[in-house]
């Protein structure tokens, strides 16, 4: 399969059953280059993302480590990585050094809508 059609064919894939969906995309990818292979989003990371714009929501502004924790049933420790991943897929954005600088990003709305369009949890 040439790189560019399976580009497409992953951009095509809806949301609902994304466990599913996620096997089939790593299956097809393994046989890709690392450098070529797509960025999956995992259902980890929806969730996460989904805490912060929830949260984001309710208290009126971008929530703590701490309080993105307590709402995921984490470590506070556990917290930057999944936020490290959320940012290399730019889904969200932060500034170093700065409490409460989380920001859903566009990629990042868009996908929260698709992904509530789609069936998907």
């Amino acid at each position: 399969m040439e790189r560019d059609s399976f580009v497409d064919a992953v951009a095509s894939i809806d949301l609902s059953g994304i466990a599913q969906k996620q096997r089939a995309v790593r299956m097809k990818s393994d046989m890709l280059p690392a450098k070529e292979r797509p960025r999956v989003v995992t259902f980890i990371q929806i969730q996460t993302l989904r805490a912060i714009a929830d949260l984001t929501e309710e208290l009126g502004q971008p929530p703590l480590l701490v309080e993105l924790a307590d709402t995921l049933g984490i470590t506070a420790n556990s917290v930057p990585f999944r936020l490290e991943a959320l940012e290399k897929h730019g889904l969200i954005e932060r500034r170093a050094g700065e409490s409460r600088s989380l920001k859903v990003t566009a990629k990042g709305r868009e996908l929260l809508a698709n992904e509530i369009k789609g069936g998907g949890n």
